[in-house]
């Protein structure tokens, strides 16, 4: 059953939101080695009702940096039957990294990105599918998602969740 959009009374619209997942990561994680990492905690799985549907993923994840002159990526990839696919990314360039989000991380204190991506993907499939949110530390120092840079314990300083949410579309 879709989204009521008319009080009760059915609709014929084009697409309708058949389900949603949400991921939400509460907790810290420090990734330190120069490659790409999952994210523990953002890894939905959704199981799509037909092979026609469409995901509609959105992640809004906090990133700092330990130190400055840090570069980061990020990106979301499709896991089905244990095989992963990277989604949407940015064209090849000569040596750069390509991803889905990026930035060079500033280091105010306390100061966090918001990795912001959004997706459609078909997996055309009614198999369980996962998307696996992945960062990627380009060149730099530690890459931390839920923790600012130079973070003090104290009621200056705030700690964030990060999610991924995942919308089945049929239509």
């Amino acid at each position: 059953m879709g989204l009521d959009f008319n009080g009760g009374v059915d609709q014929d619209f084009p697409a309708k939101i058949l389900q949603v997942v949400r991921a939400v990561k509460t907790n810290q994680a420090n990734f330190s080695s120069s490659s790409t990492h999952d994210v523990p905690g953002l890894d939905p799985a959704i199981t799509p009702q037909s092979t026609n549907s469409k995901i509609l993923i959105m992640t809004d994840v906090a990133i700092a940096v330990s130190s400055g002159g840090t570069r980061v990526g990020a990106r979301v990839v499709r896991r089905v039957g244990g095989s992963d696919t990277v989604l949407d990314q940015g064209d090849a360039s000569g040596s750069k990294t390509r991803t889905q989000w990026a930035s060079h991380v500033t280091i105010l204190n306390g100061f966090m990105h918001r990795a912001n991506i959004l997706l459609l993907d078909s997996p055309n499939t009614t198999s369980q599918v996962q998307y696996k949110f992945q960062i990627q530390r380009i060149d730099g120092n530690t890459v931390r998602i839920n923790r600012g840079y130079n973070e003090a314990d104290s009621s200056s300083h705030g700690l964030p969740i990060s999610s991924v949410v995942l919308m089945e579309v049929h239509g």
